[in-house]
């Protein structure tokens, strides 16, 4: 089993869940670019997370694997089963989308919209939506870090009730802006794609 990275670039790495019994001969999570060091936008991109995917899948040496994707990992292994499906036994998808354009985009602004009123016993909550918005009004490394962090609540089913967990990850969380990104801060390039 192959598990995608459960968080998009620039976020802490957290250990993988405890061995399932069954059988599970070999897992591995593949290793995360060096987020922040190199400073190249366009090693971002999916292509080339299936890549490193593809590049650790190799290095285990089975002809058919399962993936788990989660999140931004979704992606990465959805991309990566249609690039390479002779070498995929199995994929689960976990909190991830097949697509994210305007209909699924929609649909999550809405989602965000009504999180103060899912969180009524927490003044907090109120300040999720504007810290998400924030994040396409980032212009450098601070402005997009510390909204990144602002919003992080709503990416947790129980943040508040688990607030003392989550705190060493929020402030953990790193994000890197790319000046040259036009698309906004969730669009991901494909390779060639002008910026």
């Amino acid at each position: 089993m192959v598990a995608g990275a459960a968080r998009g670039p620039g976020t802490p790495t957290h250990p993988l869940p405890p061995r399932p019994r069954a059988g599970l001969k070999k897992r591995s999570r593949p290793s995360e670019l060096p987020v922040g060091t190199a400073r190249q936008p366009d090693d971002y991109r999916l292509d080339t997370y299936v890549r490193f995917l593809h590049a650790v899948v190799e290095h285990l040496g089975e002809p058919r694997v399962y993936l788990l994707g989660h999140s931004h990992g979704g992606f990465v292994a959805q991309r990566y089963v249609l690039a390479h499906q002779d070498q995929i036994a199995g994929l689960a998808r976990y909190d991830t989308s097949p697509v994210t354009g305007a209909e699924f985009w929609a649909e999550a602004m809405a989602g965000l919209a009504a999180y103060p009123q899912r969180h009524p016993d927490r003044p907090e909550a109120t300040a999720v939506p504007a810290a998400f918005a924030q994040l396409s009004g980032a212009t450098d490394d601070g402005s997009l870090g510390a909204a990144l962090r602002a919003a992080l609540p709503v990416y947790f089913a129980d943040f508040w009730g688990r607030r003392d967990d989550f705190a060493p990850f929020q402030a953990a969380v790193r994000i890197w802006f790319d000046a040259g990104r036009r698309a906004g801060p969730h669009a991901l390039r494909r390779a060639g794609q002008p910026r």
